[in-house]
């Protein structure tokens, strides 16, 4: 989830990296400087003055375009450069907004099962009967083994429970982990991480 607590002003920068936003402030001048120069050359006399064409290029950028264009063929040409690089830029933006908006920074308390292994925080359960439990019973593999130990040691019957349902229901509303053999038939971890 996006921080709340994050202001707007830093939420609105953070799609791009300084440099990225350096860059484009850098292009910007640039043009806005070539396109002067150029109508200085070319005597193109809507273009002459600084403030216009920084007008002009910011207009564009911000994508609300101008009833002025450049007479010569080299303004109108980096003209229609500008609003191709803003439109690619609109649009890599939007989508790096929507990807940040969407996006959460949440990490899984374990990986792989070595992690389940090691870890104390959560109790580890699995289907009493079934072909876990007889995995768990019979195998001399870790991270299966010491798996093997914390369930089948512990004194809490829960741990060994014959509902699968009974184990999902825990996941959810406690600090469980669920051993049960996945469609790829190994060893798969449920886990609750919210």
């Amino acid at each position: 989830m996006p921080d709340p607590n994050a202001s707007l002003f830093h939420g609105l920068f953070r799609p791009f990296q300084g440099a990225v936003w350096l860059c484009g402030l850098s292009a910007l001048v640039v043009i806005v400087v070539v396109l002067w120069v150029s109508a200085i050359v070319k005597k193109d006399n809507e273009f002459t003055q600084k403030l216009q064409c920084v007008q002009y290029f910011v207009a564009t950028l911000l994508q609300q375009g101008s009833p002025q264009t450049p007479r010569s063929y080299a303004g109108r040409l980096l003209v229609s450069t500008f609003w191709f690089s803003v439109i690619t830029l609109a649009a890599v933006y939007s989508g790096n907004l929507v990807a940040f908006l969407a996006s959460s920074d949440r990490t899984t308390p374990f990986t792989n099962l070595e992690d389940v292994a090691q870890q104390t925080d959560y109790q580890i359960g699995t289907a009493e009967g079934g072909s876990p439990e007889m995995l768990l019973r019979t195998t001399e593999r870790e991270p299966y083994k010491t798996i093997a130990s914390l369930i089948l040691n512990s004194s809490n019957i829960d741990i060994l429970h014959p509902d699968t349902l009974h184990h999902l229901e825990k996941v959810f509303s406690a600090s469980h982990v669920l051993a049960a053999f996945g469609y790829a038939a190994h060893l798969s971890i449920l886990h609750q991480v919210y």
